[in-house]
């Protein structure tokens, strides 16, 4: 029987690029997208947050924990209990649209969790497999994120825009 795959370790430092780590069968990098402070700079509102070029790597990918929340107490699902509104619609939409944009790109969900207010993102950022596609697939990923006006025409459109090897290059990265 093979091994088993185990899920990510977590990161231990969040913030900080954590050394390779190995669960005995395979090698993970962990990162995690939430800045670091020290003790000193808790209370340092001057302390600008780190940009996400410094944060994530572009050549080699990872392991990442995303997340994102509503401000100004705005509800993103289930009932508000300001306005008494109920906004559970919204919860099939974010997870049809985070789903459908994992397709596009050379990320692997491996968890997610929409809350009331927040979402919360647990994927591999994968930018090897960039690499592997074909040109034409570059293009079909790009006209299916950025839909033309008039798609009677597509595989045409594809072919045209995989013929351009400089844009596919600036789509690919």
């Amino acid at each position: 029987m093979p091994p088993r795959a185990s899920a990510p370790p977590r990161a231990t430092a969040p913030g900080r690029l954590s050394q390779p780590v190995s669960d005995g069968v395979n090698s993970y990098k962990v990162f995690s997208l939430r800045p670091f402070r020290t003790p000193d700079e808790k209370n340092d509102n001057r302390r600008m947050t780190v940009p996400r070029c410094l944060l994530i790597d572009r050549e080699n990918g990872g392991y990442y924990h995303v997340g994102s929340r509503c401000v100004r107490r705005a509800w993103l699902c289930g009932r508000d209990p300001v306005s008494g509104r109920d906004f559970s619609h919204r919860r099939g939409w974010i997870e049809d649209r985070l789903l459908a944009l994992a397709e596009l790109f050379t990320v692997k969900i491996y968890s997610y969790v929409v809350m009331s207010n927040h979402y919360h993102i647990g994927l591999h950022y994968r930018p090897q497999e960039k690499l592997e596609l074909c040109d034409e697939e570059v293009a079909r990923r790009w006209l299916t994120l950025y839909p033309p006006k008039c798609t009677e025409h597509l595989d045409a459109q594809v072919a045209t825009l995989a013929a351009n090897t400089e844009r596919v290059a600036v789509l690919r990265n």
